[in-house]
């Protein structure tokens, strides 16, 4: 599907040329293709409308879910990606130039919901909530009936080459992929209620110049404990001190088995991840097999897609807020949030649907692009990347949270500059900032 080729292209580099025939690779493969076109020509003249005309071209539901269609594109996922794209030309960086407006952006999601709703839904076969969200992004579509995913990649089995990178040191890995505590800070409690008195409209909490964001009255957070009585997703998503999992126990603890002293893979932040790593690859030193898929799409972001442009669109609070709450009941919070005191207005409802988009589809390629959209890459980007330092005092555990590393983000990186090369060739327009 080559609109979804072309979006990939404009997250990174904005509007590049359109080539609708095929070229010569022998003959003039430059002329006519100099200039760039205007959002509106490129999304919205181009790759919304290719969608809706394909869309009833593909193979429908049935015929994409049977195993020798593995991989091919079917009619949902055209849906689904034209209601992620009507989503991101309707948010604050785009607004102006697509004409998308939250409205058209809310019905692009329903419709979603209403003609393939009952195809898919967020999984929820398994008996505890943190093996249910694991297993929403391991369970293969095909073989082991997991009917949240919609569009994914890699529908084979895999073994501990394809997960040695990101694995911890103590269990033999590289440690490749390491969460911050920025991160870890974004969680809700157990009971649904927030840990911390204020987010900002990146979702995360404000912390006032300090590494601690001031603690919600009654909320039960324990800096001393800051995994515990979490939303489970914190769990079945990142790998923290103390926990068991694989051969072993997570251990920071600098000079122990996930923090040696000299190891350069060993994490800076005080965590590993867990999502998309396949536990039962490390069985048996190693030798385990099991699906490893990457989600392109899923139910559970439709639904997020709906909730944020609802709210947008004037939705009322009730509407926006139930749209929610199979999320996070599916991820076992005991509270409903038509219940919360801190979910009024259409500004908390906004930052709450940032800071749980962030959480529900955390490693799976959104946030980078989501605070790009909502025109604050620059204040998300740019704050240090936090972390934590875990020491042993007698029989206690500290936790001392860190500046783990300092970050710029100015305004030309919301663009990738156009490769140098590229420019020579073309005498194509580079992105602001990288001329």
């Amino acid at each position: 599907m080559r609109a979804y080729f072309y979006w990939e292209m404009f997250l990174r580099y904005g509007p590049v040329p359109i080539v609708t025939k095929v070229l010569d690779p022998n003959g003039d493969l430059f002329t006519g293709y100099e200039t760039r076109p205007s959002i509106k020509e490129y999304v919205i003249d181009f790759i919304l409308p290719e969608l809706k005309d394909c869309e009833q071209g593909l193979m429908d539901y049935e015929t994409g879910r049977k195993s020798q269609n593995s991989g091919r594109i079917s009619q949902p996922m055209a849906r689904a990606l034209y209601s992620r794209i009507m989503l991101y030309m309707a948010s604050d960086r785009f607004r102006s130039e697509s004409g998308i407006t939250w409205d058209e952006a809310a019905q692009a999601a329903k419709s979603f919901i209403d003609d393939y709703g009952s195809m898919y839904g967020l999984y929820t076969a398994e008996q505890s909530p943190i093996e249910n969200y694991t297993n929403a992004i391991l369970r293969n579509a095909h073989n082991e009936s997991n009917n949240e995913v919609i569009f994914w990649r890699n529908d084979a089995k895999f073994g501990w080459s394809a997960i040695s990178n990101d694995t911890p040191v103590g269990e033999g890995g590289n440690g490749g992929l390491c969460p911050s505590q920025n991160l870890v800070d974004m969680y809700d409690m157990v009971d649904g209620t927030s840990p911390f008195a204020q987010y900002d409209e990146t979702g995360a909490p404000v912390y006032n110049g300090t590494n601690t964001p001031a603690i919600a009255a009654g909320s039960g957070y324990d800096d001393s404990m800051p995994c515990e009585n979490r939303d489970p997703r914190l769990a079945a998503s990142i790998l923290y001190n103390g926990v068991e999992w694989g051969n072993g126990t997570i251990n920071v603890i600098k000079g122990q088995r996930d923090n040696p002293n000299g190891n350069a893979n060993a994490t800076p932040t005080g965590y590993y991840v867990r999502k998309y790593i396949p536990e039962s690859i490390l069985s048996v030193n190693h030798t385990g097999t099991s699906f490893r898929n990457w989600i392109i799409l899923r139910y559970a972001e439709i639904l997020l897609n709906y909730a944020e442009a609802l709210n947008e669109a004037g939705g009322s609070r009730e509407d926006v807020l139930n749209v929610l709450q199979p999320i996070r009941d599916r991820a076992g919070l005991t509270s409903k949030l038509t219940e919360r005191t801190d979910l009024r207005t259409q500004a908390e409802i906004r930052n709450f649907i940032r800071k749980e988009r962030t959480v529900e589809l955390a490693f799976e390629d959104h946030r980078a692009w989501d605070v790009r959209r909502w025109d604050v890459a620059e204040k998300a980007l740019a704050r240090p990347i936090y972390g934590i330092d875990v020491t042993q005092s007698g029989n206690r555990t500290i936790y001392t949270r860190k500046v783990a590393q300092e970050r710029i983000f100015t305004s030309k990186m919301y663009l990738y500059p156009i490769p140098e090369g590229e420019v020579w060739k073309t005498n194509i327009q580079n992105n602001p900032g990288w001329e």
